[in-house]
């Protein structure tokens, strides 16, 4: 049973990453507002979600999870995550650059970030990545 639900979790998990090109669909259209609006600007904190929905916070979490299986918050690093990678790819900004066009006010708390969600830090990913 516990194989099961961890895979239609993963199900889940895959339909809510999707491609960014991917115009990803929930039965609530507040939740497929809440995709788009993250896919399009991870940059985004719940706070800016919740205003933007006319929710609280906690609503807007709860409705995601509710929907996704998935938590918000880990939805919104993952996309920041996936964005930073494509950007080291992609550009020559500096990581400091990057780091703060996602929204990160501290450049030290986006390679930690990084680093937990790659295995590696943005420096190495990209001289991998170019190599």
């Amino acid at each position: 049973m516990k194989a099961f639900a961890a895979a239609a979790n993963e199900e889940r998990r895959q339909l809510v990453v999707g491609n960014e090109h991917d115009t990803v669909r929930f039965k609530d259209r507040r939740v497929t507002k809440i995709h788009s609006i993250v896919a399009d600007s991870p940059r985004v904190c719940l706070r800016e979600l919740a205003h933007e929905l006319n929710l609280s916070s906690s609503r807007v979490e709860h409705l995601f999870t509710k929907h996704t299986g998935r938590c918000l918050r880990e939805h919104i690093v993952h996309a920041r995550m996936s964005r930073a990678a494509h950007m080291l790819r992609t550009t020559e900004l500096r990581v400091k650059e990057i780091a703060a066009h996602l929204g990160y006010a501290h450049t030290p708390s986006f390679v930690r970030t990084f680093l937990n969600f790659h295995g590696t830090t943005p420096h190495q990913y990209r001289i991998a990545a170019h190599a």
